[in-house]
């Protein structure tokens, strides 16, 4: 007789292995209440528009890896594939929108990935979101309290901390129509999935990962100098308080976000060991998720 086995992609969690587990958890919670963090959970199972209103149906997470289905009530339904747009709308949900929300959450989520090493098609995160406050401090705040974490955890060490800025919503879309002019001249010896990525969302190609398209957009526009005085202000602020408290950061101007939502600070902590999962930590400010998800114009910065 067969035996079972686990569904492709996920796997137990027992001995050691949840111990660990539970042990970065209760890391996470403490220092986050150290810090005003009030935990919050969503439910697993969410409505599909949170998702293609939030990401956008030409990112990678809507168009080829969420789990949705449909079920016996006709209701199209998803597995949470991330945690910030569910937040998002637990904020408009339970009326939370007169007032600064400082969450923290964990939790499974879902993607139908290609399982492979560092990918599994249920993992589980732990992360936070600032959600109310459009002040380049509160960026600082969920930075320094990843370098706390990632201290507690004795990891800091190895990690780089890269950081970028997309501007605010009309200096990444000046940007993102001269970045596409310079792809679209560059069109037949980019990658297939880069070409793909040039027709609905041209930021994408800057996080390739094939070599021939890294030495094609090394010659890409600078989105820095798109910038308006209100982006600059914002992305020059930010960087003076990282060196007031000494943290260590490289600017990395081909780091982006490929959701639609984020704005403003994009950044991420990369192991330098050689794994084809290298970001061990990633986050940034999503100014217009809220509002796109019928709520009001909340601004909000997190990771996870």
């Amino acid at each position: 007789m067969q035996k079972v086995r686990t569904v492709k992609g996920t796997k137990d969690l027992f001995g050691k292995e949840i111990s660990l587990h539970n042990l970065i958890i209760d890391k996470f919670e403490r220092i986050c209440k150290s810090l005003n963090f009030k935990q919050i959970a969503t439910p697993i199972l969410e409505n599909i528009e949170i998702f293609t209103k939030s990401l956008g149906l030409s990112s990678d997470i809507v168009s080829k890896e969420m789990y949705n289905f449909v079920d016996q009530g006709n209701d199209n339904l998803v597995l949470r594939p991330e945690g910030t747009a569910a937040i998002a709308r637990a904020v408009i949900t339970n009326s939370l929108e007169q007032s600064v929300n400082k969450f923290f959450y964990h939790g499974p989520m879902f993607r139908r990935e290609r399982p492979q090493s560092g990918r599994l098609r249920q993992f589980h995160q732990v992360g936070l979101e600032y959600i109310g406050a459009e002040n380049y401090l509160s960026d600082i705040e969920v930075i320094l309290l990843a370098e706390k974490f990632l201290n507690e955890l004795k990891i800091r060490h190895k990690l780089n901390l890269e950081i970028n800025t997309l501007g605010n919503e009309k200096s990444r879309n000046t940007y993102n129509l001269s970045l596409k002019k310079f792809l679209e001249k560059n069109l037949t010896n980019l990658s297939e999935i880069s070409r793909e990525r040039v027709k609905k969302n041209p930021l994408r190609v800057l996080d390739s990962k094939d070599k021939n398209d890294q030495d094609i957009i090394r010659d890409a526009p600078d989105i820095i100098e798109f910038l308006d005085e209100e982006s600059k202000a914002f992305f020059d602020n930010l960087i003076r308080g990282l060196d007031e408290l000494k943290i260590n950061y490289k600017i990395n101007r081909f780091l982006v976000r490929g959701l639609d939502y984020y704005n403003h600070t994009a950044f991420e902590y990369i192991t330098s060991d050689n794994k084809s999962q290298n970001t061990v930590l990633a986050g940034g400010r999503y100014n217009g998720l809220v509002k796109s998800l019928g709520g009001s114009d909340l601004t909000g910065v997190g990771w996870a």
